[in-house]
């Protein structure tokens, strides 16, 4: 048992706020031996080890030393802020005035949910710009297509630069491309020179030209546009003015629904409920959607109108590489920029 006058004066001295060693030194000077000085710590509960205060402080630097080097993990951590790109690949970069440059847009983003973005074309040569258009998509992560722009006559040769801009809220991108435009040898006074084609895709304009220039006139009222018009009631024009039973708006939407659904298991299944709707319009695009639901290209060839069934096929074209629908295009233009595509793709 340690001797009570030893234990009260290290009790004293500690807390006066000396450090232990100071302590054993002043006892030392006074006589008292080291195992008598052990025996009054044992007893204080001090023994050899070092203070608690110790254990505390060299806590909290540990601690401190963790946050910093987390903090500068996370500084150092690239943020997901979200981002928006575009990038083009021209179907041709050779054209004359009146002609359609065609080029291949991929849009990708980063960022929640989907965003609407609205994407300026321009074409532009001599501080001159011949060419405006404007798209907008709806994009959840990536988006591509093709586009197409269409030369004014009068432009005359040169280069230019066609310059994509692609806007989402506070984040855009830029992307283009330089073109040369070639020209076309006079023509023989008096003389005109009709475009490949006029047809402007739509049934209800008849498509003609005049002193070369494609003229499109109106043809009301159109029978086939889903619209019961003026003159089209009696009979005249049944498949836009059938009778609408409760509930039969609505039906063209469930069906097309139900079609995606099935045709996610079985592509016939979702045909077969795509050809149950009575209007041709609806079925095309009913198996638009069947195409993309099941990634079976087979099922745009079922599409009725020439416009949406080259559309449907190019998208397989662009988006999954399947370049043998290019013979399946009939639309001219569509089709020589599916094989431009195609050959751009081989390079």
């Amino acid at each position: 048992m340690a001797r009570p006058e030893i234990v009260q004066y290290v009790k004293s001295y500690r807390e006066q706020g000396y450090a232990l060693p100071q302590i054993r030194q002043a006892l030392h000077s006074g006589g008292i031996s080291d195992r008598e000085i052990d025996e009054a710590l044992v007893e204080l509960g001090a023994s050899r080890k070092l203070p608690a205060l110790v254990y505390i402080i060299g806590g909290l630097g540990i601690a401190i030393l963790l946050v910093a080097l987390l903090y500068a993990y996370v500084a150092s951590s690239p943020s997901q802020v979200p981002s928006l790109s575009i990038r083009l690949s021209p179907l041709s970069r050779d054209v004359v005035p009146g002609e359609q440059v065609s080029l291949v847009r991929e849009v990708s983003r980063t960022g929640p949910g989907f965003a609407e973005v609205r994407i300026s074309y321009t074409i532009s040569g001599n501080g001159v710009q011949v060419v405006s258009s404007e798209e907008v998509l709806r994009v959840v992560t990536r988006e591509s297509g093709v586009a197409a722009l269409r030369l004014a006559k009068d432009a005359p040769p040169g280069q230019y630069v066609l310059l994509a801009q692609a806007k989402a809220g506070a984040q855009s991108s830029k992307a283009s491309f330089t073109l040369t435009v070639k020209g076309e040898a006079p023509l023989a006074p008096g003389a005109t020179v009709c475009p490949r084609s006029c047809d402007d895709f739509n049934p209800c304009t008849i498509d003609v030209c005049q002193e070369g220039d494609c003229a499109h006139h109106s043809i009301s009222p159109c029978c086939g546009n889903g619209v019961c018009e003026s003159g089209e009631q009696g009979g005249a024009c049944e498949i836009d003015c059938r009778p609408v039973r409760f509930g039969q708006q609505e039906g063209p939407l469930l069906i097309k629904e139900q079609a995606i659904t099935v045709a996610r298991r079985s592509s016939q299944d979702g045909v077969a409920l795509c050809r149950s709707l009575p209007r041709e319009s609806d079925q095309d695009e009913c198996l638009e959607s069947v195409a993309k639901a099941s990634s079976q290209s087979g099922v745009c060839l079922q599409v009725a109108a020439k416009k949406d069934r080259d559309s449907c096929l190019m998208d397989f074209v662009v988006q999954k590489d399947e370049f043998h629908l290019c013979d399946e295009i009939r639309d001219v233009w569509l089709k020589n920029s599916c094989v431009s595509y195609q050959r751009l793709k081989n390079v």
